[in-house]
């Protein structure tokens, strides 16, 4: 009970502190600047998420790459170790 009425004194006192300054010149500028602001981070975070992106996109196609390397690799592999089974089987 004593933690809410201490809650409820802190909020008033807040909403109190809040009132007195909203009209001031600066408390103004302050609010109509924080959107821009806000705007402003919200751009460089699409930049850095654009820039992981490409460098996923370059990673992804280097990994592609590679896997089809190896498997022309495996399946060149593959078709040697059948021959040399089949020359095995010839020679026995």
């Amino acid at each position: 009970m004593v933690d809410r009425r201490d809650a409820l004194l802190v909020i008033q006192w807040n909403v109190r502190a809040f009132m007195g300054v909203k009209n001031w010149p600066w408390m103004k500028l302050y609010f109509k600047i924080k959107p821009l602001l806000r705007s402003a981070e919200a751009e460089k975070e699409m930049a850095n998420m654009k820039e992981e992106f490409l460098k996923l996109k370059e990673a992804y196609a280097k990994s592609e790459a590679r896997r089809k390397e190896l498997e022309e690799k495996m399946v060149s592999l593959l078709q040697e170790k059948n021959d040399l089974q089949l020359q095995v089987q010839a020679v026995s």
